[in-house]
């Protein structure tokens, strides 16, 4: 016989994400890519916990402008970072 409530595990708690002020502008960042890349580029992004978003200005040349919170901006570097080994991209100032 089973005792009541053997096997049975409760949720873990998770941790309070720390509140940052609001941002009230984002941040930008221009990629230079290879066309046929920006799909595996938005893949990793999103690998990424949804850290930034994109928007192509340029899909011929391969122009994307990264949108982000200003607050997260070492993260976003380090996701770049990450990501460099598996699709090469060249990251600028925004604007243009």
């Amino acid at each position: 016989m089973f005792a009541p409530g053997a096997g049975i595990s409760r949720p873990q708690r998770r941790h309070k994400p720390v509140s940052l002020p609001p941002a009230h502008d984002s941040a930008f960042a221009l990629i230079r890519i290879a066309p046929g890349d920006a799909g595996l580029f938005r893949y990793l992004l999103e690998a990424h916990d949804n850290l930034a978003l994109f928007t192509v200005i340029d899909p011929g040349r391969g122009l994307l402008k990264l949108i982000f919170s200003p607050h997260q901006k070492e993260q976003v570097r380090e996701a770049l970072a990450a990501m460099r080994p598996l699709v090469t991209f060249e990251v600028g100032d925004w604007p243009l």
